[in-house]
């Protein structure tokens, strides 16, 4: 099965552009050059595939393309949601992509919502599983990519020492969870 290939070098693929508008010709190149080159997967719309700004269509669209590209050579893990915005979840599910995809990249930064617990991200993400479940009738497994609240003294921020801790207690939470494939962040420090 396509889960037991996931391994070594996934990248996060960039969402190409050009004149305003997502280039899908330079993003299937991208894709048979990535699994030419060697990667183990692909991540379209990913940490660098500009999930913030993209249209619900612009994002489907660049998942679909991206799997079609694959056709079944490598894992393809969907991602990611910035700022945990349920909206385009809710649309890609309705639409089936769950059940074209091999996972899913969430990115539960906490740009919104600075006083949110550990706890309180590890419930949303538990809603996230129980929704995509219910949609597509199976588990979908999760990787968990750039968790962190902003650590800085100004408004909004947390100190370091609070965001170490809820680092480490939604990490032994996530550890709890079946769904979660694998748990990633950058650093403790914004830079």
């Amino acid at each position: 099965a396509m889960l037991e290939r996931i391994r070594g070098s996934m990248p996060a693929l960039v969402t190409p552009f050009k004149d305003g508008a997502v280039d899908f010709d330079t993003l299937k190149d991208l894709v048979e050059w990535q699994i030419a080159e060697g990667s183990h997967g692909l991540v379209p719309v990913g940490t660098t595939g500009e999930s913030p700004t993209l249209s619900h269509e612009e994002h489907d669209a660049v998942v679909a393309c991206v799997i079609e590209v694959a056709r079944g050579r490598v894992p393809v893990i969907a991602g990611a949601v910035a700022n945990r915005e349920m909206g385009w979840i809710q649309s890609f599910a309705d639409k089936g992509g769950f059940a074209l995809c091999d996972g899913f990249s969430v990115h539960p930064y906490n740009h919104h919502d600075r006083d949110a617990s550990a706890e309180d991200v590890v419930r949303w993400l538990d809603e996230l599983h129980k929704e995509i479940k219910s949609k597509t009738k199976k588990s979908i497994p999760l990787w968990i990519t750039e968790i962190g609240w902003p650590n800085h003294d100004g408004v909004g921020g947390s100190p370091e020492p609070v965001t170490a801790q809820r680092l480490l207690k939604m990490n032994l939470l996530l550890a709890s969870r079946g769904y979660v494939r694998g748990v990633w962040w950058y650093d403790l420090f914004d830079d």
